[in-house]
């Protein structure tokens, strides 16, 4: 709606904010979960299990370096305890959350650097329709990502190169995002069923 692009008319704009990338009348943030995920503060996102193979402690440690931004782990696993221990204060476990719909419209960038997956990740493919740019391993970008334009494809890299790459697509989040979500809008069923029967098939071949 015109409303939602351009935000409310002239005389209503005082009572009106921007929430979940829309215009809603600013109590309409009191009720919400956005309020409580944005604070002011860029966001960067991981959702999924938390085990050795999703490399999930690169993005803890990456957040040292980013003590203004905030990291939202969603997800839970054997692992959670030992990540705990070594995550800084900018850095909050969510736990399983089963509807992450608020999370990814108030987040800022999706970040997973998992050793092996099928193909790409659902997950990421749903960030990416809500506008996100991505930061992904090459066993989990599929054709998600076109890397420097929507995101970065990382494969294990050191804390620091994971941070610089997250504040270079922070800086930027709103055009990459753009691009994520046209490439998202072009991958059907069928295209997501054969990106991850060539990833079996690549694998069969080793």
């Amino acid at each position: 709606s015109r409303v939602a692009r351009e935000g409310p008319p002239g005389p209503f704009r005082p009572s009106w904010r921007l929430c979940r990338r829309e215009w809603a009348p600013w109590w309409c943030c009191l009720r919400c979960a956005c309020v409580r995920i944005r604070k002011n503060k860029q966001t960067v996102l991981y959702i999924g299990r938390l085990v050795k193979r999703k490399r999930v402690d690169l993005i803890i440690k990456s957040a040292k370096y980013l003590a203004h931004t905030r990291f939202l782990i969603i997800g839970e696993g054997i692992e959670r305890k030992n990540l705990q221990k070594i995550a800084p204060k900018n850095v909050e476990f969510l736990g399983f959350i089963a509807n992450t719909k608020p999370y990814l419209e108030s987040s800022d960038l999706f970040v997973t650097l998992s050793e092996a997956e099928g193909g790409f990740l659902l997950s990421a493919l749903e960030a990416a329709s809500f506008s996100m740019p991505l930061i992904l391993s090459k066993s989990a970008c599929g054709p998600l990502i076109k890397n420097g334009v929507n995101g970065y494809i990382l494969d294990a890299p050191s804390p620091e190169i994971l941070a610089e790459k997250i504040k270079s697509a922070l800086k930027i989040s709103r055009k990459m995002g753009k691009i994520s979500r046209k490439i998202a809008g072009k991958l059907t069923w069928r295209k997501c069923a054969l990106e991850t029967v060539r990833f079996y098939q690549l694998l069969y071949k080793l």
